[in-house]
C-alpha cells in the first residue's frame, strides 16, 4: 500500500468536489467491473468443470450461498481473504464474518438480493480479529435442484475504502477548522484517527523547537471521557521523561508497539492513565524537525502499515491546520493591531477606489474636519465640501495624478472645518496594488499642521518685525497679527505695575481696530487670574467666571486664553491674552497656547529691552548731569584722538561751545604745541593700555592764566578687551597747589620754632641741673646732698627728652627705646661707684610715645632705676638690673618691667602708704599715665607697668 505523502495540501471546496467526482467515476468503473465479473461468473458456472483452476485462482472471492446465506462453495481467494481454510468456511453463515457495526447493512443487502445483481460495501472480520473492507456483489440464481442459491463475489476494497475514509475525514476536519477552536480541531482529529484505526485512545502533543520539550495538547473524546483521568493537558515535560512512545522522536519515524507489555524499556504510566495494550505513534516533521506527535492506542488487533498511513495523513493534515490556525490568529491580531493603529492615529487615513470614490476612512477624520466617517463616505464630492476654494483646483489636479499611480507627499492645503473654521492639512498619497500588480485604489494620509503653519507664520512675522522698533508699533503689530493668525476677536498685551495689582495696556486689538491703552486693576479680572500662571484658559463662559470684568462683557467674550510674560529672572512683567466670541475647545485651545508661547519670549525681550532703554535713559541723563556739573574736566577720545565725550567744564575752561569739539581731533581744537604734547601722551597710554596720572599746565581762555591740571588718563576697552580710545578726568589744582605751598612754608616755620623751644627748654633744664649740682657741693649734710642729687637726676631725665625731640624729625613723639637706653646708662654712670659690679640688661622694643606720656614714663623709669642702683646693691654688692619695654598684643598699649636681684623690698610694702618720695612719685606717675602698677615676685624687687593705648 503506497504511503500517503507527509506534506498534505489542504483542499479547497472546489478541489474536494473534484476529488468526490473522481471517486464516483471510480465507483462507476468498479460497478462496470462487477458487471463484467457477473458475466464471467455465469460463464464459469457453465464451464465450471473445465475452468476450475481459473475459478480457484481468481483475484476475486467467489461464494455460493444457500437460501439461508450459508456458505456452500468458496474459492481459495475467499479462504485467503477470511483467513480460514476452505473446509472450515463451508457450512458457516456469511453473517459470522460480518463486522458487528456492519450487520444492519449486511441484512439489508441480503434481503434485497434478487435475480438482479446487488452490491454493498462492508467490513469482514477474520478469526484473528482483523477486518477488511469488501465489496459484496450478490445475485440470486436457481440451482440444478431448482432451489435458489446466491452467487456472491468478494472484492477487497480496503485500500480504496481507507483512502475514501481518509478523504472524508480530511474534508470533515477542513470544514470543522473554519468553525471551531484549535483544541476542538485536535480532539476531532484524534476521534477520526481512532475511527480509521478502530482504536480506543488517542493523544496529540506539540514538540518545541529545542526537540526536548513536549506539550500535551489534546486527548480524544473517548479517552478524555471514559479512559484517562491523568492530568497533563497543556503541561510541559521533557522528552527524556516520557515513555516508549517517544521512540518516534528518537527514530524520526512512525513506531508501532503491538505488544506493549513485552517492552523492556517502558517506564510505566501515570496515575489515572488508561492501560496500554497497543499503540501507534506518528511524528509530524517539518524542515527536518519534529513539530508534533499523534498517537492512537488499544486497537483490538495489531496495528498495520495501513493504520500508519491513515494516522500519518491525519497527523499531517492536523498540523497544516494548526499552522493555518496560528497564521489566522496572527493575521487577525495583526489586522486588529493595524486597524487600531489606523483607527486611532492622529492622521486622517483614507482609501479611495480607482474611480475616486472614498471606500474607507478612519475615525480621526472627525477630529481634523468635524465630519464623522459616515458623513465623509456619504459625500459625492468631498473636495467640494472639505477643501478650501482657493486650493480646490490644485487639490483636484494632484488627486487625479494620485489615481493614475503618481505618488506624492507633503501637499499643503486649506481645509474647511465643519464649524466653518479654516485648518491647514498636509496630505500624502500612495497607490495600492493587488498581487497581480493591478491598481486597486489610493491610500491617503492627511495630518493637521494648523499649529505648525501658524507657528511658522508667527516666526516669519517676528523675523520681519525688527527688534528695537518703537514700543507701541511692535506691540500693535503683534496684537493685530495674532488676532488674524489665530482667528480671535481680541488680543491684548499689558505690562504689570503696582507690585502686581495693576496692569497698563501696551496694545489692544479688537474687531479690526486698536482700542485706547488704559491702566486698570487686576482684581476680579481674567487677566488677574492668569497672572503668575504659565497659561490660563476658559474655553467657554468666561464672563460668568468674572462678572466684574467689564471689558470682557463689552467685547462679548466667550472664551479666553492668557498667560504671564516672565522676565529672564523669573518675575512676572506682563500678560498676553487672546479672546474669542466662540467656544475654544480641544485642539483649538492647544494651538492658541502654542502660538502665544512662541511670541511670549519675543514679547518679554521687547519689554525687557524697553525697560533697559528706559533705565539707560535715566542713567544717561543722570550721568550727563553729574558729568556736566562736576568741576573737573571729563573727556573721551577715539583711536584717532577725536572727541566723543566732553562736559560743560571743558567748554567753560576753553571758552568754546561743546558742539565745536564733537568729532574733532585734538590737533583741530588746540594749539599745535599743546596738541602735540597731549597726543604724544595719549598715544603712549593707548599703546600700553596702562593708566597714567600727570600734571599738565593749560591756559584758560577766560583768564589767559596758566592753570595746573591733575589729569588721570586711562584706556577705553570694548567687550573683547581691545583698546578703543582714551578717557580722562582733569582737575584744576592751581588753587590747591598754591595753598599747599603756603602751608608747607608755614609748617617749616613752625618746625623751626618748636625745635628752638625744645632746645631752650633743654638748656634751661641743664642750667637748673647745674645749679643743683653747685648747691650740693656747699651743703654739709649727706641727706641734703642726696636730695639735691635726686632732683638733679630727675631734671636731667626731662631735659634728655627735649634733647631727643629737637634732634628728631618728629617733634611730637619720642622713640622710647632709644631714650630709655641713654637714660639708663647715664644713671648707671652717675649712681654706681663701681659700674662693673652691676650688670644692666636692656630689652627695649620700638615703642613711640607722645611727649605728654614720654615725660612721666621717663620720670617713672628714672625713679625705679635710681632706687635699684642706690638701695638694691648696698656695700658694693654685685647684681643685675633688667629693664624691659614691649608693646602689648594688637597694639593695645605697652608693658614696662624693671627688676633686680638685689636685697628686695621691705616685707608688706604698700605703694599707696609708703613714705618714700621716690615710690610715691612712681605711684603718682603711673596714675597719670593711666597704667596699672604691680609688684612682681622675684629674688629682688620687680615692678611691672601695663599702660593701655590712649583712648582705651
Amino acid at each position: 500500500m503506497a504511503r500517503v505523502p507527509k506534506l498534505v495540501t489542504v483542499l479547497t471546496p472546489d478541489e474536494a468536489r473534484q476529488r468526490e467526482h473522481e471517486l464516483q467515476v471510480h465507483q462507476v468503473e468498479l460497478e462496470m467491473q462487477n458487471e463484467e465479473l457477473r458475466r464471467v461468473q455465469l460463464e464459469l458456472e457453465e464451464i465450471q468443470a473445465r475452468y476450475f483452476d481459473l475459478y480457484e485462482l481468481a483475484p476475486v472471492g467467489y461464494l455460493t450461498l444457500s437460501e439461508e446465506w450459508v456458505i456452500l462453495q468458496a474459492n481459495l481467494t475467499v479462504a485467503e481473504l477470511l483467513g480460514l481454510a476452505r473446509p472450515k468456511l463451508l457450512k458457516r453463515p456469511l453473517a459470522y464474518f460480518i463486522h458487528p457495526q456492519d450487520q444492519p447493512s449486511y441484512h439489508q443487502h441480503r434481503y434485497g438480493v434478487s435475480d438482479t445483481a446487488a452490491a454493498c460495501e462492508l467490513r469482514l472480520v477474520k478469526p484473528d480479529g482483523t477486518s477488511f473492507w469488501s465489496r459484496l456483489t450478490s445475485i440470486a440464481v436457481p440451482s440444478a435442484q431448482g432451489e435458489s442459491v446466491y452467487r456472491v463475489t468478494l472484492n477487497d476494497i480496503t485500500a480504496s475504502k481507507r483512502q475514501e475514509l481518509i478523504l472524508a475525514a480530511r474534508e470533515r476536519l477542513l470544514v470543522l477548522a473554519q468553525e471551531r477552536s484549535l483544541d476542538d480541531l485536535l480532539r476531532a482529529t484524534l476521534d477520526e484517527a481512532e475511527a480509521l484505526t478502530e482504536s480506543c485512545a488517542g493523544f496529540y502533543h506539540f514538540l518545541e523547537a529545542d526537540q526536548q520539550t513536549l506539550t500535551l495538547q489534546a486527548w480524544s473524546t473517548n479517552t478524555e471521557k471514559n479512559l484517562c483521568r491523568a492530568e497533563g493537558v497543556k503541561r510541559h515535560y521533557p522528552v527524556n521523561q516520557a515513555g516508549v512512545w517517544v521512540d518516534c522522536v528518537r527514530q524520526h519515524r512512525t513506531v508501532i508497539h503491538n505488544d506493549y507489555a513485552a517492552l523492556a524499556q517502558r517506564k510505566g504510566l501515570p496515575v489515572g492513565h488508561v492501560a496500554v495494550q497497543r499503540e501507534l505513534v506518528v511524528p509530524v516533521l517539518r524542515g527536518g524537525l519534529i513539530v508534533a506527535i499523534l498517537g492512537v492506542g488499544n486497537k483490538a488487533s495489531d496495528y498495520t502499515a495501513a493504520d500508519s498511513q491513515a494516522v500519518e495523513a491525519l497527523a499531517d493534515l492536523a498540523w497544516d491546520i494548526v499552522e493555518n490556525k496560528r497564521r489566522e490568529t496572527e493575521l487577525r491580531a495583526s489586522e486588529e493591531k493595524f486597524r487600531a493603529i489606523a483607527d486611532y492615529t492622529v492622521d486622517w487615513e483614507s482609501w479611495f477606489g480607482v474611480d475616486g470614490k472614498c471606500l474607507w476612512v478612519n475615525p480621526s477624520v472627525e477630529c481634523l474636519t468635524g465630519y464623522t466617517p459616515a458623513e465623509v463616505l456619504a459625500m459625492p464630492d468631498f473636495m467640494a465640501v472639505m477643501v478650501a476654494e482657493v486650493d480646490r483646483e490644485m487639490f483636484r489636479r494632484h488627486f487625479q495624478q494620485a489615481l493614475q499611480g503618481v505618488a506624492g507627499a507633503g501637499l499643503v492645503f486649506g481645509s474647511i472645518h465643519k464649524d466653518g473654521s479654516l485648518h491647514w492639512l498636509s496630505i500624502s498619497w500612495q497607490s495600492i496594488f493587488n498581487t497581480t500588480g493591478d491598481g486597486i485604489g489610493v491610500r491617503t494620509s492627511a495630518r493637521d499642521i494648523t499649529r505648525q503653519k501658524r507657528l511658522d507664520d508667527m516666526r516669519m512675522f517676528l523675523a520681519r518685525t525688527a527688534s528695537g522698533s518703537q514700543a507701541g508699533s511692535f506691540f500693535n503689530a503683534l496684537a493685530s497679527h495674532l488676532a488674524g493668525s489665530l482667528n480671535m476677536d481680541c488680543v491684548l498685551i499689558t505690562r504689570i505695575e503696582g507690585g502686581g495689582l495693576k496692569a497698563r495696556d501696551l496694545a489692544v486689538w479688537c474687531d479690526g481696530r486698536f482700542e485706547a491703552n488704559v491702566s486698570y486693576d487686576l482684581e476680579g479680572t481674567a487677566c488677574g487670574e492668569a497672572l503668575g500662571k504659565a497659561w490660563c484658559c476658559f474655553p467657554e463662559g468666561v464672563c460668568q467666571h468674572f462678572p466684574r470684568d467689564h471689558r470682557l462683557k463689552d467685547w462679548g467674550a466667550v472664551s479666553y486664553v492668557g498667560g504671564t510674560l516672565w522676565s529672564h529672572h523669573g518675575e512676572p512683567m506682563g500678560l498676553i491674552a487672546a479672546i474669542a466670541r466662540r467656544p475654544l475647545l480641544g485642539q483649538g485651545q492647544a494651538d492658541v497656547e502654542a502660538v502665544l508661547a512662541t511670541v511670549a519670549e519675543r514679547a518679554v525681550g521687547e519689554l525687557e529691552r524697553q525697560g533697559v532703554e528706559d533705565e539707560l535713559g535715566v542713567y544717561q541723563r543722570l550721568l550727563s548731569e553729574v558729568i556736566d556739573n562736576t568741576p573737573s574736566q571729563v573727556f573721551a577720545l577715539d583711536l584717532q584722538q577725536r572727541f566723543i565725550l566732553l562736559n560743560d567744564e571743558i567748554a567753560r575752561f576753553f571758552g568754546r561751545p561743546k558742539e565745536e569739539y564733537w568729532g574733532k581731533s585734538i590737533a583741530a581744537v588746540f594749539p599745535s604745541d599743546l596738541a602735540a604734547t597731549l597726543m604724544a601722551t595719549n598715544s603712549r597710554i593707548m599703546a600700553s593700555g596702562e593708566p597714567l596720572q600727570l600734571e599738565e599746565v593749560l591756559r584758560s581762555k577766560v583768564s589767559d592764566e596758566p592753570h595746573t591740571m591733575m589729569t588721570s588718563k586711562f584706556a577705553l576697552r570694548n567687550a573683547q578687551g581691545e583698546v578703543t580710545g582714551i578717557g580722562g578726568v582733569a582737575t584744576d589744582v592751581t588753587d590747591y597747589k598754591n595753598a599747599l605751598n603756603e602751608l608747607r612754608q608755614s609748617v617749616r616755620e613752625k618746625e623751626s620754632l618748636l625745635k628752638e623751644i625744645h632746645h631752650r627748654v633743654k638748656n634751661n633744664l641743664q642750667i637748673v641741673s647745674s645749679l643743683l649740682r653747685l648747691q650740693s657741693g656747699r651743703v654739709a649734710t649727706a641727706d641734703a646732698r642726696a636730695a639735691l642729687l635726686d632732683m638733679e637726676v630727675r631734671i636731667h631725665s626731662m631735659a634728655l627728652i627735649h634733647e631727643h625731640l629737637y634732634r628728631s624729625d618728629n617733634l611730637a613723639a619720642v622713640d622710647m627705646a632709644t631714650y630709655l637706653r641713654q637714660l639708663c646708662y647715664q644713671l648707671l654712670g652717675t649712681l654706681v661707684l663701681t659700674p662693673s659690679s652691676v650688670q644692666l640688661h636692656l630689652d627695649l622694643s620700638h615703642v613711640v610715645l607722645e611727649i605728654d606720656q614720654a615725660i612721666p614714663c621717663g620720670l617713672l623709669v628714672n625713679e625705679l632705676v635710681s632706687n635699684a642702683f642706690k638701695h638694691a646693691f648696698p656695700h658694693g654688692r654685685s647684681g643685675n638690673l633688667w629693664v624691659v619695654l614691649e608693646p602689648l598684643p594688637d597694639g593695645a598699649g605697652w608693658h614696662l618691667r624693671v627688676a633686680d636681684d638685689g636685697v628686695g623690698l621691705p616685707p608688706g610694702l604698700d605703694l599707696g602708704q609708703t613714705s618714700s618720695l621716690g615710690l610715691k612719685l612712681v605711684s603718682d606717675l603711673s596714675r597719670q599715665l593711666g597704667a596699672s602698677l604691680s609688684l612682681g615676685s622675684g629674688p629682688g624687687a620687680v615692678f611691672e607697668l601695663r599702660c593701655p593705648r590712649r583712648g582705651q
